[in-house]
């Protein structure tokens, strides 16, 4: 737009700022917002920026919706605002004074009257697209607050099927508890029996015999009885919580300040910790993205054993390795290798045998690597810190 008089351009300034105080932060131009609570002096400062800004088709658009809705305005700026926002033919001489406005509008050309109908067409289209683009904010913000209640009600419902089950297990301890105590009632009564029958002698060892089967009978039901509440206890400490605390004595390394859990750079710091020993998943690491998947399993076997012990070499540390065994016809021996190499027996999955490895470990910091899920949960409940094999791989590189 070009240079205007003060008078015009202040009054246009004043009239657009009345614009911006009665229009929603989230509905104004990015440049546009910083000017909503202006006072006129301070608009009227700012009034170059302001005008050039209505160089902005959709800008313009929605001045002239709000203008249509009669705001309180002096006539004169609502005018000029006007005048300046539709650029009708001849806005330009108007706004500077070298045309009346009057004489312009009678004399208006067909084409004149063409263009501002066109001008008037895109306003609408624009206003057009200011409501639809509102409608569809409207609906996403109602589809994610009734994405928010279905997760709140899904919360609810886990809540409460872990309280029950936190209960079914508080019932079934008691019920072991009972069950054991009768059970020591009827050991030492039949214990008294047995005594008794003892010294009657000979007549009576068949009586015996039927008071020991008896015993073992019930020993076997507590037996039972202990494993389902074993069992039950494990899948409450698998069961959905927001944090849950490492079984066993075995210190867990810390994420350092200020770094990322999987990032490289916490391996490291890891590995520096005094007595940490180093676990890893062999197949889990070799086959990640990034790892030696396109060799043959001997071959990956043999270059995941040579990566891993030049950096025990280097961390001065210790290392194991554990394979599936299930394909391994001869299992080598690394004698002066800083790495241990364990394969897992064919009828054994090797996450298991992982897991056995850890539990003999000594209770010093142990750094478990793999990217297994369900591993890696089973790993920190015995107090070892994981980590992923994408952060070994990339320190191994």
């Amino acid at each position: 737009m070009s240079e205007l008089p003060a008078a015009a351009s202040g009054a246009i300034a004043r009239a657009l700022g009345a614009y911006l105080r009665a229009t929603p932060t989230s509905e104004l131009p990015a440049r546009l917002r910083p000017y909503q609570h202006f006072r006129s002096k301070a608009l009227s400062a700012r009034r170059a920026e302001l005008i050039e800004a209505l160089d902005d088709d959709g800008l313009r658009a929605r001045v002239v919706e709000w203008l249509d809705t009669k705001p309180t305005l002096p006539k004169e700026e609502a005018a000029l605002l006007r005048l300046a926002a539709e650029r009708s033919d001849g806005w330009a001489e108007q706004l500077s004074g070298r045309a009346p406005k009057k004489s312009t509008q009678k004399r208006a050309a067909p084409d004149t009257k063409a263009q501002l109908e066109r001008e008037r067409e895109r306003a609408r289209k624009a206003r057009e697209e200011t409501k639809r683009v509102r409608e569809e904010a409207q609906r996403a913000v109602r589809e994610a607050k009734a994405q928010r209640a279905r997760s709140e009600t899904e919360l609810l419902g886990e809540k409460s099927r872990f309280r029950a089950l936190e209960k079914e297990v508080g019932t079934l301890k008691a019920a072991n508890a009972k069950a054991a105590a009768d059970l020591e009632r009827e050991r030492r009564k039949m214990k008294a029996e047995v005594e008794k029958v003892r010294k009657t002698g000979e007549s009576d060892k068949q009586e015996l015999k039927h008071l020991r089967r008896e015993l073992q009978q019930k020993t076997r039901q507590a037996a039972k009885l202990q494993e389902k509440v074993e069992l039950l206890g494990s899948a409450k400490a698998s069961a959905p919580t927001r944090k849950q605390t490492p079984r066993g004595p075995r210190r867990r390394l810390s994420v350092p300040k200020g770094r990322l859990e999987d990032a490289t750079e916490t391996l490291v710091a890891w590995l520096d910790t005094p007595d940490v020993h180093l676990l890893i998943d062999g197949y889990n690491a070799t086959m990640s993205e990034g790892g030696f998947g396109n060799l043959k399993l001997v071959d990956q076997r043999n270059r995941l054993i040579a990566e891993v012990g030049k950096l025990a070499r280097r961390k001065g540390i210790g290392a194991t390795i554990v394979f599936d065994g299930s394909d391994v016809v001869a299992r080598q021996r690394r004698s002066k290798s800083p790495v241990a190499v364990h394969y897992s027996d064919p009828d054994e999955i090797a996450d298991d045998h992982l897991i056995a490895v850890l539990e003999k470990m000594p209770k010093h910091p142990v750094v478990v690597v793999t990217s297994d899920r369900e591993l890696q949960n089973r790993a920190k409940r015995l107090g070892a810190t994981v980590a992923t094999s994408k952060q070994l791989l990339s320190l191994l590189r």
